[in-house]
């Protein structure tokens, strides 16, 4: 079998990772379950003690080079950094540190290809092109420049998209663009829900950042709109903090900023709304409240070209009016329970274990080859 050696940002939360964080543990227990001999090189943020996150990988299986984030000396100029995009990249002052531990783990422990996590690694891609060292980029959905995307596709061997849409978006560029969606996906499937007794039916209103515009639809046209039509009808739910600029204003809104679990969080749902936003947690946000068979409103957008289909197994808005028009239909308990049995199903066929493992085969396949 082969030697993967796999580059990856920093987990933020080491007891509570991400989808996308989730996705690098679970890609990582695949390959090396499949007998493959795996190594990662990552960072170590800042609040992180060494022995935490050693501990961390140590339960996972996983030999790890650890690069500690640096921090930017007083009134330096902060340089450029090609790789970094938010949370999904290295912070520029590790830049230099990182690349040169990769450069070393590459002399010392040659491997026969290198699997970047997140496309704004394409520079570590790029070390191992010039070595011809065979290459993934696995993108988490974070490709959405084209200049960024003809970066990505002349370094890297395979690009692995996380969404049918952010494959199609490679077509006429990539040599070869396959689809991979999060693993973690599939530990969100849960079976379809039956309605709740009747009561005032709660909304998660699903924000993947503090988007004011987002927040904004939701106290001006969706509450609102739905109070008029049926008063104390529904009561929403936001598992965060709003900006300070957006106070709460109606008593059928309500904080869950703490809450222990957003599996707990969900279990108590009868409704989700995932509002139009361009935010990179999006998808698979979206996508997560499908797997855990919630009947969902969210623009079409959100789906990412998943095969999902409006009035059957999600159902699809185009503006906050219209947001506020669907949730009322909602209140038929039949409706939501076809919606739910909708989303169980599509969700198992698109993100079982298996097909998600048939997936990931397929590209080491491709990149081994």
């Amino acid at each position: 079998m082969a030697r993967l050696l796999a580059v990856a940002p920093a987990i933020k939360s080491l007891t509570s990772p991400s989808l996308f964080e989730q996705d690098l543990l679970l890609s990582l227990q695949h390959l090396s379950r499949s007998g493959h001999d795996v190594y990662l090189l990552t960072g170590l943020a800042p609040d992180q003690t060494e022995s935490d996150a050693r501990s961390l990988y140590a339960s996972e299986g996983i030999p790890v080079t650890l690069v500690a984030e640096e921090k930017q000396r007083s009134g330096a100029r902060r340089p450029p950094n090609r790789m970094q995009a938010d949370d999904y990249g290295i912070p520029s002052e590790s830049v230099t540190s990182f690349l040169r531990a990769l450069e070393l783990l590459m002399n010392d422990w040659p491997p026969d290809a290198v699997w970047c996590h997140g496309s704004h690694l394409w520079m570590a891609a790029e070390r191992a092109h010039r070595r011809r060292i065979p290459t993934v980029i696995r993108s988490v959905g974070d490709t959405t420049d084209p200049s960024h995307n003809r970066r990505v596709t002349g370094v890297t061997s395979i690009f692995a998209a996380a969404s049918p849409s952010e494959r199609r978006s490679y077509v006429g560029t990539a040599q070869t663009a396959y689809l991979l969606p999060l693993l973690s996906l599939a530990h969100q499937l849960r079976p379809s829900r039956p309605p709740f007794p009747a009561r005032p039916l709660r909304v998660a209103y699903i924000l993947p950042g503090d988007d004011a515009d987002s927040l904004g639809a939701l106290y001006d046209i969706i509450a609102p709109s739905v109070d008029s039509a049926a008063p104390n009808g529904f009561v929403f739910h936001i598992p965060a903090n709003p900006p300070p600029a957006l106070p709460i204003a109606s008593p059928n809104i309500i904080l869950d900023p703490d809450i222990p679990s957003i599996e707990s969080f969900l279990a108590d749902m009868d409704i989700a709304i995932v509002p139009p936003t361009t935010h990179l947690m999006t998808i698979p946000q979206a996508l997560a409240m499908l797997c855990n068979t919630i009947p969902t409103i969210m623009q079409r957008s959100a789906l990412g070209g998943y095969p999902y289909v409006d009035g059957v197994n999600v159902v699809i808005a185009d503006n906050g009016h219209d947001y506020a028009e669907q949730l009322l239909t909602l209140r038929n308990p039949v409706l939501r329970a076809r919606l739910s049995m909708g989303a169980a199903s599509q969700s198992a066929r698109l993100f079982s274990e298996d097909r998600l493992a048939e997936h990931i085969d397929t590209i080491v396949s491709a990149v081994l080859k």
